[in-house]
């Protein structure tokens, strides 16, 4: 029910053994800018090898939007880069969610 758009980075070691997590940008109404270097910084903090994704609309609706496809396969693409996986990328509606993974958008 946030009025804005949050993104957390959710952590993970090699065995899924959570780590931590961290608010990784805070945005508007419907756009949370996301830096795929912020999110590598901070896997890199918590020593991570998988990594999950959260953000919400605040519309209630999670179906992604083309930005968040495309974020989502440049993350995807740089953490293979460093020897880190995405696991998923989820987006929080109103009672409902959408996921990268469930939906075969993650490899």
């Amino acid at each position: 029910h946030m009025k804005e758009e949050i993104l957390i980075g959710a952590f993970f070691d090699s065995r899924c053994n959570f780590l931590g997590d961290t608010i990784i940008s805070k945005g508007s109404v419907n756009f949370a800018y996301v830096s795929p270097r912020e999110i590598f910084r901070h896997a890199f903090d918590y020593e991570a090898v998988l990594l999950v994704i959260l953000h919400n609309h605040p519309s209630g609706d999670p179906f992604p939007s083309e930005d968040d496809r495309q974020i989502t396969y440049r993350i995807e693409k740089g953490a293979r880069i460093l020897e880190l996986q995405l696991v998923d990328h989820i987006i929080i509606g109103d009672k409902t969610y959408y996921s990268f993974k469930e939906n075969g958008q993650i490899n």
